[in-house]
């Protein structure tokens, strides 16, 4: 039986990478050059989905301890990437780097995500920022104007119609199908 393409590529990277050392200027070059930065910036949900990776089906996970990640995190590593894109020049000439916004739920976390914006948007480096978030859509409709103003790409998690959505439960035990479906919708 013969390979694919694609296993043959998977197989030349992989001895590739066997064999091929990283050092300091190949991670120098890879954040000069970063294409996404994924925060997760809480572990807390508001939905208490049945097939969650960190719900009672599953063990051997970090326990979800509704953590929110502060602003000071986020500018710590901020900062030291605006110096490296302010001392070297990218292989692009204008850069684009997606902010990617991760939770449990993000929008529980608001504050720290304008925060965010507002720090990245108020910065003169020579880059395009992009901002997303992966979301369950059940507050979307407390931030949509501001999501919108700010050009956000959003990844929105909807498990198919009401039946299907049945396992997707708000901290009541409800369906969120309803909510997320209005929201989306708007």
């Amino acid at each position: 039986m013969g390979y694919s393409c694609y296993e043959n590529s998977f197989t030349i990277f992989f001895l590739f990478m066997i064999f091929r050392k990283i050092n300091s200027a190949d991670i120098y070059e890879n954040l000069l050059n970063i294409k996404q930065i994924t925060l997760e910036v809480t572990d807390a949900c508001n939905l208490k989905c049945k097939y969650c990776g960190y719900g009672d089906m599953y063990f051997g996970y970090d326990n979800r301890e509704a953590k929110y990640m502060s602003f000071h995190q986020v500018r710590l590593l901020l900062e030291y990437l605006f110096i490296i894109w302010e001392k070297d020049r990218p292989d692009s000439k204008i850069p684009k780097t997606y902010i990617s916004f991760y939770g449990g739920e993000p929008l529980l976390n608001m504050n720290l995500i304008m925060a965010v914006v507002q720090y990245i948007e108020h910065q003169t480096i020579s880059r395009d920022f992009v901002f997303s978030m992966t979301t369950n859509a059940v507050l979307l409709d407390r931030y949509m104007d501001y999501l919108v103003a700010h050009d956000f790409h959003l990844l929105i998690s909807l498990d198919g119609d009401k039946a299907a959505q049945s396992h997707r439960l708000d901290t009541s035990g409800r369906n969120s199908f309803d909510i997320v479906y209005k929201n989306i919708a708007i």
